[in-house]
């Protein structure tokens, strides 16, 4: 009888962890066809097949792949950033043709909501999140000399998104060779770093 209950309350206290571990796993962000943040070049590789372009940039790697379909685009890019063989950021940028952007990015905006909930509000925590020493010398960094104006010009123009893993999502309209675009970030908190204070 001892080991019959013994036997009873070893499966209760192992499936008590189950729920746990499963909803540790269920926080990680997943992008795309499984990819997760920190995997290497060969790990997305091997998912995703060939690049079309890669290249070495501002202290970063970028991965490339073009004639990407997002929601109901189609002809997107998609850019997978690294750092030191790391992945910690991906970028779509989407070209929904000239007059299309803001429609587009309305769309894209109603999309991410209802997978990531309503936006988030640009703090001053968030912001430092982009001033880590890894992201400095990227495109991802922001310039540190004037934060309030950066907060206020994000709160104003861009929706963002955090998650429970501490992964930043945010959706932006830009011109870029006279084609304007729309894209979307989606930043790992792996570049959560020291806070570079120069210039505040």
């Amino acid at each position: 009888m001892k080991k019959y209950i013994s036997l009873i309350m070893s499966l209760f206290i192992c499936f008590s962890f189950v729920p746990s571990c499963f909803a540790a796993n269920t926080n990680q962000f997943v992008f795309r066809d499984g990819i997760t943040w920190g995997m290497s070049v060969d790990d997305v590789r091997r998912i995703e097949g060939s690049e079309d372009n890669i290249e070495n940039l501002l202290g970063a790697k970028y991965m490339s792949y073009f004639d990407i379909s997002v929601s109901k685009y189609d002809s997107c890019e998609l850019q997978y950033i690294f750092i030191d063989n790391i992945l910690c950021a991906a970028e779509y940028i989407i070209r929904p043709g000239k007059g299309e952007v803001a429609s587009a990015s309305e769309y894209i905006i109603k999309g991410l909501t209802m997978k990531y909930g309503n936006p988030a509000i640009f703090t001053e925590k968030t912001a430092q999140r982009f001033l880590a020493p890894e992201l400095s010398e990227t495109e991802l960094g922001l310039p540190v000399n004037n934060l309030s104006e950066i907060i206020e010009e994000f709160n104003n123009s861009k929706s963002l998104w955090e998650l429970k893993d501490g992964t930043l999502i945010f959706c932006d309209k830009v011109v870029s060779d006279d084609v304007p675009s729309l894209m979307i970030y989606y930043i790992s908190d792996n570049l959560v770093g020291n806070i570079n204070t120069d210039g505040l």
